[in-house]
């Protein structure tokens, strides 16, 4: 997975994303996130989209647990 990751940061360029709308809930050991999202890149268009990620406790830290992005260009 980190060649791909690195494989679209060289194909978009540097990119700046903003996040809005973010909502925070949680309940026993999870932590959901749902926000919206515009990055802008150097070499691509501007997109937009919505994320989720839901995070799990595992001893006394959060590792995430569940990541989806819905991109529209």
């Amino acid at each position: 997975m980190k060649a791909e990751v690195m494989g679209f940061a060289e194909f978009t360029g540097k990119s700046t994303s903003t996040i809005l709308n973010a909502k925070y809930e949680g309940t026993g050991d999870y932590l959901i996130i749902t926000a919206d999202f515009t990055t802008q890149t150097e070499k691509t268009v501007t997109s937009n989209g919505k994320l989720v990620q839901i995070w799990k406790k595992d001893g006394d830290r959060h590792l995430i647990y569940h990541d989806e992005w819905e991109v529209v260009v």
